[in-house]
């Protein structure tokens, strides 16, 4: 009988947990293009005339958001940029980017942890396939 009990603890009944879990073998696409087509993709503000900051229109949404999430928020945070966030949260986020091409951060209600945010800003730069700044 306890054993059944414990069973039923340790199974996880969350449909966000298996929602992430089926999403394991899920592969990038748009934030892992190369940044020029990236950016042509997902930009956040679609003609450089009505940009009210000209970066969003010359930035992927991805980072951009990233930065301006870390610039409100992490500037007191000591070790942002050391402690990391959850693989799984990081993942979920990835995913979503993937598939919107632009979310505003600042308008989630399931955005809590500000590590996430700079673990997924930096797995942007790492994934890249084309250096940020060029050696030429």
């Amino acid at each position: 009988r306890a054993g059944k009990f414990f069973n039923k603890l340790a199974r996880s009944g969350s449909s966000h947990e298996r929602e992430v879990d089926a999403a394991q073998g899920y592969v990038c696409r748009v934030i892992n293009m190369p940044l020029i087509e990236q950016t042509r993709v997902t930009r956040i503000s679609k003609r450089l005339e009505g940009s009210k900051d000209k970066t969003e229109f010359w930035m992927p949404a991805l980072p951009w958001r990233c930065i301006d999430y870390l610039n409100m928020n992490g500037c007191e945070q000591e070790g942002l940029y050391r402690i990391p966030g959850s693989g799984r949260e990081v993942k979920q986020w990835q995913m979503r980017f993937d598939q919107e091409y632009d979310i505003d951060l600042f308008s989630d209600p399931d955005l809590y942890d500000i590590n996430t945010i700079t673990s997924l800003f930096k797995a942007w730069l790492r994934d890249l396939p084309d250096e940020v700044f060029p050696k030429p």
